[in-house]
């Protein structure tokens, strides 16, 4: 933490594993499918992934400012060897802003996140993932019991389209 009013934090990880379920093509991804064809469609990979996350926040009176980044490759590859490609779930870029008001037993926050698309097992990359949520909180104490009460919405359009090339620098 810089300051009281700011807090940085940077962090940089690195892993690997085994026995990864990573989906594959065919009627497995169909909604309906029993447990057993699920995971025939789901064969076990290996994996690895390196990346950094960032953050910083700001106090500002009432307000609380926030920002995040995150850098990540995560490939996998057939349990049984063969090349290395990015995992059904890699994001490589991931932003995100967030305002946060605190007034009282209340707050209320909106955020603002984008994501890179997923990989597709053709090479293709779903289109940049947004979202934006909003919330409202309220707190309090009653026979001995701390409590929150929360309501939030989110909104996110649609991220699959029609398959792009594959660009490793998304």
């Amino acid at each position: 933490a810089a300051t009281d009013r700011l807090a940085l934090s940077v962090d940089l990880y690195a892993h690997r594993s085994s026995g990864l379920l990573e989906p594959g093509d065919g009627p497995a991804r169909e909604a309906g499918v029993d447990p057993g064809a699920l995971l025939a469609g789901h064969p076990p990979h290996d994996g690895r992934a390196a990346g950094i996350e960032a953050a910083a926040r700001l106090d500002v009176g009432p307000w609380t400012l926030g920002a995040s980044g995150a850098l990540a490759l995560a490939e996998v590859r057939p349990a049984t060897g063969g090349d290395w490609r990015p995992s059904a779930y890699s994001r490589p870029v991931a932003l995100g802003l967030i305002a946060q008001r605190a007034r009282g037993p209340w707050t209320a926050a909106v955020r603002l996140d984008a994501e890179s698309g997923l990989a597709g097992l053709n090479g293709t990359r779903d289109r940049v993932g947004l979202r934006a949520s909003a919330a409202v909180g309220v707190h309090g104490e009653s026979a001995g019991l701390r409590w929150t009460a929360l309501a939030q919405a989110t909104a996110r359009p649609p991220t699959r389209t029609t398959p792009a090339p594959f660009d490793p620098d998304l």
